[in-house]
């Protein structure tokens, strides 16, 4: 479920400044409903000895990743590419001392899609099936409702009303 929750409070008047007539109001509501489709944020992580073997690789199984969303019935329009990332990558080494240092180790490339399902009965096949071409993390399921102020509009009257009657 997503919730909305919207409250109401006054300021708390300055001590001293209180005088009669004056009231502190505090409200709260919370209206729960059923998310209208959820976004997934799927990564790859890849590591090659070279920046370009890794983006490579790494574009390789995000083009996987993508294909598999059509094929899964998701509109291209609700699958997008969310982040790609490269870095040096580096290894601990022991020196003969005892201790440590890094050494450059190749590179490591990452990439996000992020991929709006609007079935979230299918978001479990969804995310083994991911897996299966080559997915390595899932970096976030967030469910989302259409609408957002539909859901805090009435949370507001709620608090609203909430405010009224026990003024009354």
């Amino acid at each position: 479920f997503v919730a909305a929750v919207a409250s109401v409070a006054t300021l708390p008047l300055p001590a001293g400044a209180q005088s009669e007539g004056k009231m502190r109001i505090v409200g709260r509501a919370v209206v729960e409903v059923a998310p209208n489709f959820v976004v997934v944020r799927v990564g790859v992580s890849t590591k090659a000895p070279t920046p370009t073997a890794a983006l490579d690789q790494n574009s390789a199984v995000a083009r996987k990743i993508i294909d598999f969303s059509k094929t899964f019935g998701v509109e291209e329009r609700d699958i997008q590419t969310d982040a790609v990332v490269l870095t040096p990558a580096t290894k601990q080494v022991r020196e003969p001392n005892g201790g440590f240092r890094q050494e450059p180790d190749g590179y490591s490339a990452g990439n996000t899609v992020q991929v709006r399902l609007s079935d979230l009965s299918r978001l479990g096949l969804f995310m083994r099936q991911v897996v299966d071409q080559g997915a390595t993390n899932i970096n976030g399921v967030q469910f989302v409702a259409n609408d957002e102020w539909a859901i805090v509009s009435p949370a507001m009257a709620a608090v609203s009303n909430g405010v009224h009657d026990d003024a009354a």
